[in-house]
């Protein structure tokens, strides 16, 4: 095959970019035009975009801080009634607390036991830990009400749904996380990407029955300080309680004790024995004939029994 050889010359005439005849300010203010021009460009496409998607609406706080618009949201609560039936010593529920944090508030209400949802309003899109306290009442030294149980809970955006018992313990770190913080946006921004489903799931299986006796605060100073690992939300040995057990017997058998995290009394229901977390520090604690019965087991083995009156609860 042939090929034709092409000669390509440049004339020794071709003037520098800097060449009299274009001056290098002239060129400088051509740039900065079209820059300009580039920018007016992008910025009216953007603002259009945001007419045509109403999801764009921005809002500013008096810092002039960016949050995005509010979004009501509707849960369910638990079917008290129904737990009444599957326990026969479960008191009257009196009514619900409700406490819900966002980064920019923490807000209580109070509604009544034959409410079956709630409706709140918080930040769209960024994390918001929704509590209900089941406050009931109590016959021993009067009619009374008090807060024993644990809390049912929701991890908004994560659940939109139903209040759950599995998410009281995980909502109740997100509100301490928030509560603790002085720089509350850069900290929802933060929470924004904790994976807050994984944490459900293993702070429910990892803690065996009850994740409310994991420790507190060593949790929330590992996801603060970004250290956070499932191996944090493995319980200290504990040491099984029979009911052939002194204490055990005394009370009237397993059957006889309600535990504070709802979920843990099916458990109860099926077994004849409790898991007590060795030392004074974690000691089991259960609902016994309207009173507290707490129940510690030493780091030798030996059981221990105190008996508490149940707290006033006040809505003050």
């Amino acid at each position: 095959m042939n090929y034709t050889k092409i000669k390509i010359s440049f004339s020794a005439t071709v003037r520098s970019f800097a060449s009299p005849m274009l001056d290098w300010r002239t060129v400088a203010d051509h740039m900065f035009a079209c820059r300009i021009f580039i920018f007016l460009s992008a910025f009216l496409l953007f603002t259009a975009g945001c007419a045509l998607f109403t999801g764009c609406t921005q809002v500013f706080d008096q810092n002039h801080n960016y949050f995005s618009s509010e979004e009501k949201v509707e849960y369910s609560l638990p079917d008290w009634n129904k737990l009444r039936s599957d326990f026969e010593t479960i008191p009257q529920l009196a009514l619900w607390k409700i406490e819900y944090t966002t980064y920019k508030e923490s807000k209580t209400i109070f509604i009544e036991p034959a409410a079956k949802s709630l409706t709140i309003e918080v930040p769209k899109n960024y994390p918001c830990a929704i509590m209900a306290f089941p406050i009931t009442e109590h016959t021993a030294g009067g009619e009374r009400k008090s807060s024993f149980f644990q809390p049912c809970g929701a991890l908004y955006p994560m659940n939109r749904k139903s209040l759950s018992w599995d998410q009281g313990f995980s909502a109740t770190i997100l509100s301490l996380l928030y509560k603790n913080s002085g720089f509350k946006i850069e900290t929802a921004e933060f929470l924004s990407l904790f994976n807050w489903e994984k944490f459900v799931e293993k702070n429910n299986t990892s803690a065996s029955s009850n994740p409310w006796l994991l420790d507190k605060s060593e949790i929330l100073k590992c996801i603060r300080d970004k250290k956070f690992n499932v191996y944090k939300l493995k319980l200290p040995s504990s040491v099984s309680l029979t009911g052939q057990n002194e204490i055990i017997q005394m009370l009237g058998g397993t059957k006889k004790l309600l535990s504070a995290y709802i979920p843990e009394n099916y458990v109860l229901a099926k077994t004849d024995f409790l898991s007590i977390i060795k030392g004074a520090e974690y000691p089991g604690v259960f609902l016994w004939n309207d009173k507290i019965a707490r129940i510690s087991v030493t780091s030798s083995g030996n059981a221990k029994l105190t008996l508490c009156a149940l707290p006033a609860f006040s809505e003050d």
